[in-house]
């Protein structure tokens, strides 16, 4: 079990990250692996049933990426694949539970901040 803030306890299949709950959403997702363990699985946990879900899994593996959500579409940005930085950017659409592989980044990013202003998804 993890804290999170509030001090909701999760129960939590992957011990190796700490989830922080947001303070207005129902879910939590937790994507790609913890460094140097890079993995292509995405989880979901939804606190109202306290419980988490399996979704569809990433085109590629990854750790250290950046994510985004706009309009009801998750983006993973950049991280590692375990050898290499990444420039790839891929999307999730939770309503066919399907992931789609968008054009890559021109530079390669890990450890990635990124932050979404007027439907504009910004990696720094």
């Amino acid at each position: 079990m993890l804290k999170a803030k509030g001090e909701k306890e999760i129960p939590l299949e992957i011990r190796n990250i700490n989830p922080r709950k947001p303070d207005s959403s129902k879910l939590l997702l937790v994507l790609g692996g913890q460094a140097p363990k890079a993995v292509r699985s995405v989880e979901c946990y939804d606190f109202e049933k306290d419980r988490w879900y399996n979704l569809a899994e990433m085109p590629s593996r990854r750790c250290r990426g950046g994510v985004s959500v706009i309009n009801n579409q998750v983006y993973s940005v950049g991280g590692f694949n375990g050898m290499n930085r990444v420039r790839t950017l891929e999307k999730y659409d939770a309503l066919k539970d399907q992931w789609e592989t968008l054009p890559s980044m021109q530079t390669r990013r890990s450890t990635v901040g990124v932050g979404e202003l007027k439907g504009l998804i910004y990696a720094v």
